[in-house]
This record gives structure tokens, C-alpha cells and sequence, in this order.
């Protein structure tokens, strides 16, 4: 095997990617407070 080829990313797949982490990330901040009982008001 010859070296490899490291393809960089497009703007557009990049940018689709990081924008489906957030939005995953927020998704999952939102179900554990959702999913968690409320303890703050003792």
C-alpha cells in the first residue's frame, strides 16, 4: 500500500456535521432535564 490520502472536508459537510452535533447536543440537554426530576426548589 502506497500512502494514504487524507481528503479534507467541504465547507458544506463540515458545517452539516458541526450544526448536527449542536443540535444533538441540545436535543440531549433537553431530555435530561425533561426526563430528570425536578430538584431545585428543595
Amino acid at each position: 500500500m502506497k500512502g494514504k490520502i487524507h481528503k479534507k472536508l467541504g465547507e458544506l459537510p463540515a458545517t452539516a456535521i458541526c450544526g448536527n452535533d449542536i443540535s444533538f447536543s441540545v436535543l440531549y440537554v433537553s431530555a435530561l432535564s425533561i426526563i430528570l426530576p425536578d430538584n431545585t426548589h428543595g
